[in-house]
């Protein structure tokens, strides 16, 4: 009775917590800020004009980093400052030397709960406060915030339950006898002395209150402030940067209920989505048709698997590996990134190793939930679980990375905040039940494996699933009748055409020799994707070829748009599949011609090249 009770305890709090995650309602802080906004450029013509109008809740919630991997840069004397209201549906950010890139702009993101969508704006403010005659604007560049921040957009926020290049970095915990208790003093100073912009923070603990704490336990957590000023905080749970990730987390979940339920491939997947969320067994959810199809679908991420000597058990296995794999590299890259942070401000890997190990053993047990001197390591959800999320989601399109908070979106890192119950509220998952169970009495799994096998069996899945690899001669046939008037008469020809724009339109401008000297402006290699006929050359040279340059230009084409070197690398010029099909046949024609004959090619569509 005990164990009943309990389970019934359980299921009523996920319920509540689903239905209550995503108000609807934004706070007060939203508003004013938005307000403010209309007045940019009148009321506010400086950086510091418009932090002097903020609210106190805002102020008073502050982040330092003293690196950063955003526009405004950041040192450990003049660090990039956060500010988040107290659910976080509001941050913005400035840095505080004028030598700093991004100096005279604020950067904004607002929550918009009712649409759960994420504005982010740039605030340009002229280069000085003189009457120079410039104003202020407000500028919403899409493009620009989705190569950071994804499409659609959504903050970028290590995951749990460290910061790398924050001060202090762990938890929001000041430990005693550690330089970032140092550095955190200085900026304690700066704001007690009003110089420059730390004049605009609202610090409610003195020096002296946390040296206190620091005496007494060792260490000393940075309060949250509410909208009323109180403070709060958990002794062990953490502070301002926890609350700010564990709110980022659930917009975030918010965001993928959003993006899941308005995909074209909902209504065929929401019964094994919603057999994920009961836990059920979801090696019987799938026909074999969409198992292959799927297995398929991941030949790029497991490039090493061969799918037609591979069960559809072992394979899950191997994306669980995937999955694992992915979030413990992120935990290592973020250590790394912080005990690199430590030698390049500290001097030494000595050192850094010093401070790092200070904090890890005045914490450890009684505050991270491992012992002294480890960081955990999980990062999410268990690997298993977000491996069959994946493998559901990922080939109709739906990217579950993106779910994340953390900027290196392929890691699947989510935190123990992240809940596969949060994936479909409460209303959407009774309507469901309801549907397969009407009399309550069934088998939900079972029910669930029915109907998701009944759906997915009636799908002409050859259009629906792995679209960018299917049928590349029957889109190349439907090509020449499109471009016949140009002249182009052959197969071969039309390839070429097509793959030519797309290299110089979406290609050309990040790869191109601007500096003269196989240099580019961006850091990419120059390669001439301005010309198709020097481009086939170059693949040509023994150079290109002995590192396979026209294989690793279609790996990355065709690597899943989350994972880490996809190209193109913004969103605004991700390829069609179209395009993408045009580009390996190309590349294909190339590798032909480098072999002893061509095939023969036709307008007809007989004997194209590529056809199977």
């Amino acid at each position: 009775m005990k164990l009943l009770a309990l389970l019934v305890s359980v299921f009523f709090f996920v319920q509540a917590w689903a239905q209550e995650m995503c108000p609807a309602a934004p706070e007060g802080t939203t508003a004013t800020v938005r307000d403010m906004l209309k007045d940019v450029g009148t009321k506010f013509n400086s950086v510091e004009d418009f932090l002097g109008g903020l609210p106190k809740e805002l102020t008073s919630n502050f982040l330092f980093m003293g690196e950063s991997r955003s526009f405004q840069e950041a040192s450990v004397d003049s660090p990039r400052v956060i500010l988040t209201s107290p659910n976080a549906d509001v941050r913005l950010s400035f840095n505080t030397d004028p030598k700093q890139r991004g100096y005279n702009a604020i950067e904004l993101s607002i929550y918009d709960p009712a649409t759960k969508t994420y504005e982010y704006k740039e605030i340009k403010f002229p280069g000085s406060t003189s009457s120079s005659g410039t104003k202020a604007k407000v500028h919403h560049d899409p493009a620009a915030c989705t190569l950071c921040h994804g499409n659609p957009p959504k903050p970028n926020w290590d995951t749990y339950n460290y910061w790398a290049g924050e001060i202090p970095f762990n938890k929001d915990f000041l430990v005693k006898g550690s330089k970032e208790t140092d550095w955190y003093f200085n900026y304690i100073d700066n704001i007690n002395k009003k110089k420059g912009r730390f004049a605009y923070l609202n610090q409610t603990e003195t020096k002296e209150d946390i040296q206190k704490k620091l005496d007494a336990n060792g260490y000393s957590v940075l309060p949250i402030i509410e909208k009323d000023l109180t403070q709060t905080f958990d002794e062990g749970q953490g502070g301002r940067s926890v609350r700010l990730f564990d709110n980022v987390v659930k917009k975030n979940a918010c965001i993928s209920q959003k993006t899941i339920m308005e995909s074209p491939s909902y209504p065929n997947i929401k019964y094994a989505l919603l057999g994920q969320m009961n836990f059920c067994d979801m090696t019987k959810f799938f026909p074999d048709w969409y198992k292959k199809s799927a297995m398929k679908y991941f030949s790029n991420t497991l490039p090493k698997v061969d799918l037609d000597k591979t069960s559809y058990d072992d394979f899950r296995k191997l994306l669980n590996e995937d999955t694992e794999t992915r979030q413990l590299k992120l935990r290592k890259d973020k250590d790394s990134r912080q005990r690199n942070f430590f030698e390049n401000n500290l001097g030494s890997k000595e050192a850094s190793d010093k401070e790092f190990k200070l904090n890890t053993d005045t914490l450890g047990l009684n505050v991270v939930g491992v012992s002294p001197g480890e960081f955990q390591e999980s990062l999410g959800e268990q690997p298993q679980t977000l491996a069959d999320l994946r493998f559901l989601l990922e080939p109709s399109g739906i990217d579950v990375a993106h779910f994340s908070p953390t900027v290196d979106s392929g890691s699947y890192a989510f935190a123990d905040t992240f809940r596969i119950d949060s994936i479909l509220p409460s209303n959407e998952r009774d309507a469901i039940e309801k549907e397969v169970n009407p009399d309550g009495l069934g088998d939900i799994c079972e029910l669930l494996a029915k109907k998701s096998n009944e759906v997915l069996l009636n799908l002409d899945y050859t259009n629906k699933v792995n679209a960018l690899v299917d049928d590349i001669c029957k889109q190349n046939e439907s090509a020449v009748v499109v471009i016949k008037s140009d002249g182009l008469k052959t197969m071969d020809q039309v390839i070429a055409f097509n793959a030519g724009e797309t290299f110089r339109n979406k290609c050309a401008s990040c790869h191109d020799d601007k500096l003269g000297n196989g240099k580019t402006l961006t850091g990419a290699p120059a390669i001439p994707f301005r010309d198709v006929n020097e481009l086939e050359k170059f693949l040509n040279t023994p150079q290109s070829q002995l590192i396979n340059l026209s294989g690793r230009i279609e790996e990355r084409i065709m690597r899943p748009a989350h994972v880490a070197g996809a190209m193109p690398v913004s969103s605004v010029t991700t390829l069609s599949g179209d395009e993408k099909k045009n580009i390996i046949s190309w590349l294909e024609i190339v590798k032909m011609k480098q072999g002893p004959e061509l095939p023969p090619t036709s307008n007809t569509g007989g004997n194209t090249v590529g056809e199977q």
